[in-house]
């Protein structure tokens, strides 16, 4: 019989459930990446938790976008979209910069200063009023 593996950062509790929730994840989300769009053949947990295994604690990510996510080697992911921003203000970064005309950088620029939101609210309100 085998030892849990020495590598601990990759042991996962009730490991079962991980797989067939992986199944069910990968499935629902149509093999998609859900940062990027990509094929997504992992499934990333919100918390960080190598125990909650719930449906709604996971989602569909392909390797790259889930090394990212992981390891922190970038702030964000620079290819696509980014679900960062998308739950922030309900538009991947690719969108924000079509919608407000401006570049990538000054998106992430105005994110920091904290005053995308407003902008976003901004354009929102004054494309609602045109239609």
């Amino acid at each position: 019989m085998k030892d849990a593996p020495e590598n601990k950062s990759t042991y996962y509790l009730q490991h079962y459930i991980l797989k067939k929730n992986r199944l069910v994840v990968l499935k629902k989300s149509q093999h998609k990446c859900s940062i990027c769009g990509n094929k997504a053949v992992e499934v990333h947990h919100k918390d960080f938790s190598k125990s909650n295994h719930c449906l709604s604690n996971l989602v569909s990510v392909c390797k790259q976008c889930h090394r990212s996510v992981l390891h922190n080697k970038r702030k964000y992911v620079t290819h696509n979209r980014i679900s960062k921003f998308r739950n922030i203000y309900g538009y991947s970064i690719d969108e924000l910069t079509k919608l407000l005309e401006i570049s990538r950088w000054k998106v992430i620029a105005l994110h920091y200063k904290r005053k995308l939101k407003d902008m976003v609210e901004n354009k929102d309100s004054s494309d609602l009023t045109r239609n």
